[in-house]
């Protein structure tokens, strides 16, 4: 039986369990998406910007832990993606990306949207830099079949990857005859940890000390096996950005966020003040630096440890004390927690002291005057009250501002709830990437976005076109306000900030969503009621205090860093 190479390739992506793809088309990738589109398995999201569709595909697949696709045509269809397939590479998701190159080398002809083999191949650059993780260029037969056959191994690996696979047109309509997918054997990665003398010092510390347990997202898998192993040893828990909710932060271990919106010096000074006594534990984060601004530099006099699978990766940014397990988190998890189970416990329970603003810290009254602006930690009490305990909603928040506002005040119980880009802070990383979490969920996703982000690039006409349930609240200041206020926090002279002033919610009817418009804290907890229960893609337009001053005082004080050095 004969079978075009395009229809192999949607036949692969099915076998690998992909059931969603997002992308924007054009004629280099036209067979491909045609495929796409005949596909009984995949369902196809045809979105408005080519960054966008990667940042999509790049949240479904880590919301649902699949693969997922994106696919863009040849030469602007690829850089444009280059941010979010950056992102997505950061960010650990497990992304295919498929476009076209239109010839083998530069042949002066100056052909529309050209694209060569060299174009795309440096987007994979040495030490896990540049773009992708792997490039397949196919020009024949050959070169797909070893295309298919790596990209089989590269998925059972168990890794998280973001790949591109690079068709000419002619090639993807070439026949061959149809093969016989069979499954590759999955490869575990886990260092012997059992016999570790390592190991067996960690166990003994941890019933000894004070244990603090640093938790980042690669740690999410592993959150009942961390709950269990933290009620043995009366521990504490913080924990970056991405992974508030692994355990709840209404548990009495957990003691606060770092990263961005955090208090490091708090954490630092109650951690470094007994450093004798400390233990800490960190389980999968890079310790980017807003993620931890670099916290973990102080802790070079205390007993330290490191657990993740990408440690390699890492050690440059851990304290030479520090002890590393490269190993896969759940499976040390359970290790660990079986050595602890079999030791008598003695331990006294210890206190942690909360160091993050208790909810109710934070309820701010206003006047409800329609002509009024809205304190962001309004904002924040009525998205933690209506959007998270009442209905369980998703919550993402967008590079700027709103990184902060949420990152300090929302709370969560439970894990990847909570969506934010620490790794690479691309604006309009979630403007766009709310799709990708709207699709295939029941609960409502929503979106706190800056109004620079939302002007910058969105994904609402997608929202409307597929029936989402996603929301994008705009904090509209009208203005770059990080940008305004950091400048001034820095003492530096002001520059153009200003954003004239947008109605994001005659906006959002405009491209066929719903809108709303709120003024006063009234106006903004019946919007969010309202476009909650309606479950259409809605535009809420919030304006906002331009003066409030969201918790960004360590990132100031790192770029002050920057700037003295």
């Amino acid at each position: 039986m004969k079978i075009t190479i395009a229809r192999d390739l949607v036949e692969l992506i099915e076998f690998l369990g992909v059931d969603l793809a997002f992308g924007i088309s054009g004629g280099f990738i036209v067979p491909i998406w045609q495929e796409l589109t005949r596909s009984k398995k995949i369902n196809v999201i045809h979105c408005r910007t080519q960054a966008g569709s990667v940042f999509c595909a790049s949240e479904y697949s880590l919301c649902h832990n699949k693969i997922s696709i994106s696919f863009a045509t040849a030469g602007p269809g690829i850089s444009n993606a280059l941010t979010g397939l950056k992102t997505a590479k950061l960010d650990g998701a497990r992304v295919i990306f498929i476009s076209a190159v239109t010839t083998e080398y530069h042949d002066g002809l100056w052909g529309t949207q050209e694209t060569t083999v060299l174009n795309v191949n440096t987007l994979v650059q040495d030490d896990g830099q540049g773009y992708l993780d792997k490039v397949f260029v196919i020009k024949n037969e050959d070169e797909y079949l070893q295309a298919r056959e790596d990209i089989q191994k590269l998925v059972a690996s168990n890794k998280h990857f973001v790949i591109g696979v690079f068709l000419t047109t002619v090639v993807q309509t070439l026949t061959i005859k149809k093969r016989i997918l069979a499954d590759i054997p999955t490869t575990a990665n886990l260092t012997n940890i059992v016999s570790s003398i390592d190991f067996s010092m960690l166990i003994e510390i941890l019933l000894a000390k004070k244990s603090l347990f640093w938790l980042g997202f690669g740690a999410r898998y592993a959150g009942n096996n961390i709950q269990k192993i933290i009620e043995l040893t009366n521990s504490a828990v913080i924990t970056t950005p991405r992974g508030k909710g692994i355990i709840s932060e209404y548990s009495l271990a957990s003691v606060g966020t770092t990263g961005i919106g955090s208090i490091s010096k708090e954490i630092t000074k109650q951690i470094t003040g007994d450093s004798s006594r400390y233990v800490v534990v960190i389980m999968g984060s890079r310790l980017s630096e807003l993620s931890a601004f670099y916290l973990q530099k102080n802790f070079s006099n205390i007993d330290l440890f490191y657990v993740g699978l990408e440690a390699d990766k890492v050690r440059n940014n851990l304290p030479s004390n520090a002890i590393v397990f490269k190993s896969n988190i759940q499976c040390f998890t359970e290790t660990l927690l079986s050595a602890l189970q079999n030791k008598v416990i003695h331990k006294p329970a210890v206190q942690y002291p909360a160091l993050m603003a208790e909810f109710v810290d934070y309820i701010i009254k206003d006047n409800n005057d329609s002509d009024k602006v809205i304190h962001p930690l309004v904002v924040m009490n009525i998205i933690q009250r209506v959007a998270i305990n009442k209905n369980n909603c998703y919550i993402a928040a967008e590079a700027g501002n709103s990184f902060f506002w949420a990152s300090h005040y929302l709370k969560f119980s439970q894990s990847g709830r909570y969506r934010l880009g620490t790794a690479f802070g691309a604006m309009g990383h979630y403007a766009c990437g709310l799709v990708g979490i709207a699709a295939g969920f029941k609960e409502c996703a929503i979106g706190i976005i800056g109004d620079g982000a939302m002007l910058m690039a969105n994904e609402v006409s997608t929202a409307v076109r597929y029936h989402l349930a996603a929301i994008w609240l705009v904090m509209n200041d009208s203005s770059y306000n990080m940008c305004r206020q950091g400048l001034e926090m820095l003492n530096s002279d002001p520059l153009d900030c200003d954003i004239p002033v947008t109605d994001f919610a005659l906006f959002g009817r405009a491209l066929g969503a719903d809108g709303y418009q709120a003024n006063n804290s009234q106006q903004l907890e019946d919007a969010i009621v309202a476009a909650i229960k309606n479950r259409n893609p809605a535009v809420i337009d919030v304006r906002i205090d331009k003066n409030a001053v969201p918790p960004l005082k360590d990132r100031i004080e790192t770029l002050k860093g920057f700037i003295d050095d």
